[in-house]
């Protein structure tokens, strides 16, 4: 049965394009569902009687269960069919979804976001695989990838309070819940299958991974870059209606500019850094436009908003496609699952520091000039970090042979 169904995938046509296309939906709906509550906080609050750390909770129970996920995901991925991974991350996903969209009851909203974070965990390491897998350049592959986790967070950020605003929140959330069902039946279409790999095999990886010290100061710089990531993702809003006294709608369309430049960006510095092999120092220049923007921010001007907006968008994209291209570089593409899963787990300590770091930041000085000036201090380290390991660390070719250790 297993010499069949491997005969079966190394006969079926495989079109890159539309594996990464796939892909790219996967992370767009796991995205707009992540962020999800955001927008409806206040709603929440009111709809379930509780207070602004109750709501906040519902944020919570994603983002811990979602970190919790990634390594095992990663295995996952590596060990089993990951076309099949995926379906069933997405069915959860969209099941998890509709009960929030749908219950009246606050520990039930809890436990459907806890299950999100789940399945959307699943999804992460097993997109990411399968698009890296499919390409012959990791740049182009994660570039596209993020390109897709974009359009969802445009999704989750502006469109859908635009949806609730004529309709309602319930409404809003229950065409959330259909988009998985959309990533479903692409990932059907364009993805063959995958025969299984031993389970010694990404056991291995994983042992290798945790002696790799490059893949461990890769890991450890992804914080750093999501830490600048979540300075423009988390605070930009805020900053946009508290300090420059834009209305929700303006700030909405202003958010739209920064993902629709994210989106844009990310596949084009990928092809970029592909083709002449400069992945690490095209990260450095995304960093340095993330630079750029909190130093524009800096004055406090609504002229400067929309530049720094622009900038923070593009060096955003860049940054985070082009991490996930070194770290997947450091294994050959079956193990592709394990190192992108570890990599994301340990980045996501910045998700979980961010808010706490950057509030406390504002509580102790009043102004948000603090959290860009830390921001920008980051984004520097980060430029300089991402010349030193993205030196002489060239990412594996279509073979799948893994890259050099040294160097």
């Amino acid at each position: 049965m297993a010499e069949a169904a491997s005969a079966r995938a190394a006969s079926a046509p495989v079109r890159p394009g539309l594996i990464v296309a796939a892909a790219a939906g996967i992370l767009l709906s796991n995205n707009a569902l992540r962020l999800s509550v955001s927008p409806f906080l206040e709603d929440f609050r009111v709809l379930f009687g509780v207070d602004y750390a109750g709501a906040g909770a519902l944020l919570t129970a994603f983002f811990a269960t979602y970190a919790l996920t990634q390594l095992p995901a990663g295995l996952a991925a590596d060990r089993w069919d990951p076309k099949r991974v995926a379906m069933v991350g997405l069915v959860a996903l969209g099941a998890a979804a509709l009960v929030l969209a749908l219950t009246t009851s606050y520990p039930v909203a809890l436990a459907a976001r806890a299950a999100m974070g789940v399945a959307g965990g699943l999804l992460f390491p097993t997109a990411m695989k399968l698009a890296v897998t499919a390409t012959r350049g990791h740049g182009a592959a994660t570039g596209g990838v993020e390109a897709g986790q974009a359009l969802g967070t445009l999704i989750g950020f502006s469109l859908m309070p635009l949806l609730a605003s004529i309709s309602s929140v319930t409404a809003a959330l229950v065409v959330l819940a259909v988009l998985p069902l959309v990533a479903l039946g692409g990932v059907r279409a364009a993805v063959p299958s995958s025969p299984p790999v031993r389970r010694s095999s990404s056991r291995a990886a994983l042992a290798r991974l945790l002696r790799d010290r490059r893949f461990l100061a890769l890991a450890a710089l992804g914080v750093i870059v999501l830490l600048v990531a979540y300075a423009s993702q988390g605070w930009f809003p805020t900053y946009l209606r508290t300090a420059l006294g834009y209305s929700q709608g303006e700030t909405g369309w202003l958010m739209a500019v920064f993902t629709i430049v994210w989106s844009v960006a990310t596949p084009l510095s990928g092809r970029f850094a592909d083709r002449h092999a400069c992945h690490g120092r095209m990260l450095a220049v995304g960093a340095l436009l993330c630079a750029g923007a909190f130093l524009v921010l800096l004055p406090g001007q609504r002229a400067l908003a929309l530049a720094a907006l622009v900038l923070a968008g593009a060096g955003t994209g860049m940054c985070i496609a082009l991490l996930w291209a070194l770290i997947a570089g450091r294994v050959a593409g079956q193990e592709a699952g394990v190192a992108i899963g570890l990599g994301n787990a340990i980045g996501q300590l910045a998700s979980a520091s961010s808010g706490v770091l950057y509030g406390a930041l504002l509580d102790s000085t009043g102004t948000f000039a603090a959290i860009w000036t830390v921001a920008g201090v980051l984004a520097l380290l980060s430029a300089a970090g991402a010349v030193a390991l993205g030196r002489n660390a060239a990412t594996p070719a279509a073979s799948g042979s893994p890259p050099p250790r040294k160097g």
